[in-house]
């Protein structure tokens, strides 16, 4: 059973997703432990076209990686309520506080003067 506070929370999140990215959730959300094959031919889309969306929404943490079967990743839908979706927040923001510490570390004057440049 969903609560008030998980349906609030997705719809918070829902504007977010366009395109490929809602439909994949979706089924993903429909299919639980699905592979990204199944998600293809059940969209009846390309793989191409559809391979990256899991991984961006695990990124955004409202997929799982649930585990494998025969060799490829199964995705489950996350159930999002508002603690939920306040930490998947917080993972993004200490991923990105990641990533400027390593441009700090690996090009620190690049760095300042991008910086510099942005404040002017």
């Amino acid at each position: 059973m969903k609560t008030q506070a998980s349906l609030d929370a997705f719809e918070e999140i829902n504007p977010k997703l366009s395109g490929l990215r809602k439909k994949v959730y979706n089924y993903i959300k429909n299919n639980p432990h699905c592979t990204i094959e199944e998600i293809a031919n059940g969209l009846d889309i390309e793989l191409k076209s559809i391979a990256g969306r899991p991984g961006e929404l695990r990124d955004i943490g409202l997929v799982l990686l649930s585990g494998r079967r025969d060799k490829h990743s199964t995705f489950v839908a996350v159930a999002l309520d508002k603690v939920s979706f306040f930490d998947i927040e917080i993972q993004r923001v200490e991923k990105f506080t990641q990533k400027i510490q390593n441009l700090e570390k690996d090009f620190p004057d690049l760095l300042e003067n991008y910086i510099k440049n942005k404040m002017k």
